[in-house]
């Protein structure tokens, strides 16, 4: 009768420890199941990127400028009372014409600098010209109040340069046969639309390029 009790015990005994061994096995492998889950990861470059913001303009030390507060502009302190824009168009006719160009051209104080903007799609030409040739980009033209002083047409990059229409004549002297030969005028308006010379704007002398500003007109 004892034999049969231990032997009873011995069975039980094995069931548990069976039991005890299956719980702790499922365990184990839950947890192995689990850790080999993927997990999502996060793209540090594309979040970085996609919260960037960037800005051009024509000359970086106009780059970012509060247009509420001289001081925060990294200009020259002669430069500082004028617009971005004459600031500009100075540095572009010096650019292209010379830093010594009054020192060339304007021993009696005459010379004057004019100002005029044309957009985008306007038509390229002289006077009542009906051929369809446009400006590709907005255009500002820089002329001298006498022609024989210069003139120039260009179109910013805002990258610190400049287009420059070579080709643009400073007077049209043509026939009226040739302005109304379709096939000269359309060669013609179609060459200075496409020639251009990509001139660098330096900053410049601030005292030069202030003393072109105060002749803006």
């Amino acid at each position: 009768m004892k034999d049969k009790k231990n032997i009873i015990i011995a069975i039980l005994s094995g069931i548990i420890i069976l039991g005890i061994g299956y719980m702790i096995g499922s365990r184990n492998q839950s947890k192995e199941v689990t850790d080999l889950t993927p997990q999502p990861t996060i793209n540090e470059s594309a979040t970085s990127n996609s919260t960037k913001q960037t800005t051009t303009s024509t000359f970086k030390d106009v780059e970012l400028t509060n247009k509420t507060s001289e001081n925060n502009r990294n200009l020259p302190t002669e430069l500082l009372p004028y617009s971005d824009e004459e600031i500009e168009y100075a540095r572009v006719w010096l650019a292209v014409m010379g830093e010594d160009y009054l020192e060339q051209v304007d021993s009696n104080d005459q010379f004057r600098l004019g100002v005029t903007l044309i957009p985008k799609g306007e038509h390229i030409g002289y006077g009542k010209n009906t051929y369809d040739v446009t400006w590709p980009k907005n255009v500002i033209v820089l002329y001298a109040n006498v022609s024989a002083m210069g003139q120039i047409f260009y179109s910013s990059n805002f990258d610190g340069t400049v287009s420059v229409y070579t080709e643009m004549p400073s007077h049209w002297h043509y026939s009226q046969e040739e302005f109304e030969d379709e096939t000269f005028m359309m060669n013609l308006l179609n060459k200075i639309k496409n020639t251009t010379k990509i001139v660098p704007v330096p900053a410049g002398n601030p005292t030069k390029v202030k003393e072109i500003i105060e002749r803006i007109q």
